[in-house]
């Protein structure tokens, strides 16, 4: 795999950056990516035997490609006139979802889903929820806290944080 990611990287490489990919090339990409198969030895008992196992990538590339397209999204204001408009219009419901009742949020207090895993008094330094559009998951579909102490807050001692997830 890594000979036709640097096959694959080459070609690219050698192409104009703003021309967009063949159909065909496409297809040979996620082909040199999606189907595979990994050699490998295996001991059982005391024999060696060579196995094969095969490996899609096909959910790792879905991945990468939403997240350059995610990526390009919100780094280039022209993005969107480069973009499909139902690609576009995908990009941009999936861009504003935030899961009800889960904010990302800088200061405060902490809104716990389901727990009481946290001192009420201790005040929040952050808080960020799970976001299909940025890929973050916590736990199951819940958040990650992070907060610390009044007194160490004072003392800027913020190597005493105390974080935890939480889910639905």
């Amino acid at each position: 795999m890594a000979d036709q990611a640097k096959a694959a990287m080459q070609k690219i490489a050698s192409q104009d950056p703003q021309t967009p990919i063949s159909a065909q090339d496409w297809q040979e990409l996620t082909q040199a990516f999606c189907e595979t198969s990994a050699e490998y030895w295996v001991k059982s008992s005391d024999v060696l035997s060579k196995s094969s196992r095969s490996i899609n990538m096909g959910k790792h590339v879905e991945m990468a490609i939403r997240e350059d397209l995610l990526d390009l999204y919100t780094r280039d204001n022209r993005a969107p006139e480069t973009l499909p408009r139902d690609t576009l219009k995908t990009i941009e419901e999936f861009a504003k979802y935030i899961e009800p009742g889960l904010p990302h949020r800088m200061g405060g207090l902490p809104d716990p889903i389901q727990s009481d895993a946290c001192d009420p008094s201790d005040p929040l330094l952050f808080q960020v929820a799970s976001d299909l559009a940025m890929g973050w998951v916590w736990g199951d579909v819940g958040a990650l806290y992070v907060t610390i102490s009044e007194s160490d807050l004072r003392k800027s001692r913020f190597e005493h944080v105390e974080a935890w997830l939480e889910g639905h």
